[in-house]
């Protein structure tokens, strides 16, 4: 008898909400997005990308995209030990890419504002997984972070604009 009346009360409930609609950022933008990013890090020099990347639209914040790098590796074989000098030149050559790689992360932040419907309030946002070895944790970050509101980054013009807008986070 209860379940009676309250039959009618969650059905009107049920029409009154309105359902959720489709997202403002399709997943073939995302993709395009995606694949946009992964271009871009293989044009890196001697930066690996460790799978592809990945992307989300979270509404009310914008679109998050994530990739695995390695900034350098040492060619060994399965018999060779890594030696310290060989360590020490890949801990100077990520320490050396790792700028680069941020300045091209900011341009490619600038390049999927322009080609995402979000918001232009809402962020555009890259996050980085650096590989890294042992002995490497408090020099090289495990990972970059680029972000900042789609209007900023359309609005930029030039470098010292860009990097104004733009909030890096380096999480070691």
């Amino acid at each position: 008898m209860k379940t009676l009346k309250v039959l009618p009360l969650l059905l009107i409930a049920a029409l009154c909400i309105p359902a959720a609609g489709p997202s403002r950022v399709s997943r073939e933008a995302l993709t395009s997005g995606e694949k946009s990013l992964d271009d871009r890090l293989r044009r890196q020099g001697d930066l690996g990308l460790v799978g592809a990347s990945r992307a989300v639209y979270l509404e009310g914040y914008g679109a998050v995209f994530s990739a695995e790098v390695t900034l350098a590796t040492v060619q060994v074989g399965p018999f060779t030990p890594v030696t310290q000098q060989q360590m020490d030149q890949m801990k100077a050559a990520k320490l050396k890419r790792l700028p680069e790689l941020k300045n091209a992360m900011k341009q490619q932040l600038v390049a999927m504002a322009s080609a995402l419907n979000i918001l232009p309030d809402e962020q555009v946002a890259i996050a980085l997984l650096v590989v890294r070895y042992p002995g490497e944790e408090k020099v090289i970050p495990m990972q970059v972070v680029v972000q900042a509101p789609k209007r900023k980054l359309l609005d930029a013009q030039g470098a010292a604009a860009l990097d104004q807008a733009v909030r890096i986070t380096d999480l070691y």
